[in-house]
């Protein structure tokens, strides 16, 4: 993604992907199902 200029931001687990969703504009999310502290599909 970053190879075609796209601003990619990774996070580790489910907490900070919360808060990066609630504080920013995402055209697309890439989410793991089994992500540590938050399940990616409630995200």
């Amino acid at each position: 993604m970053e190879r075609a200029d796209c601003c990619v931001e990774w996070v580790r687990d489910g907490k900070s992907g919360s808060l990066g969703i609630a504080t920013a504009y995402y055209a697309v999310v890439l989410l793991d199902v089994s992500l540590s502290g938050a399940c990616g599909i409630d995200l």
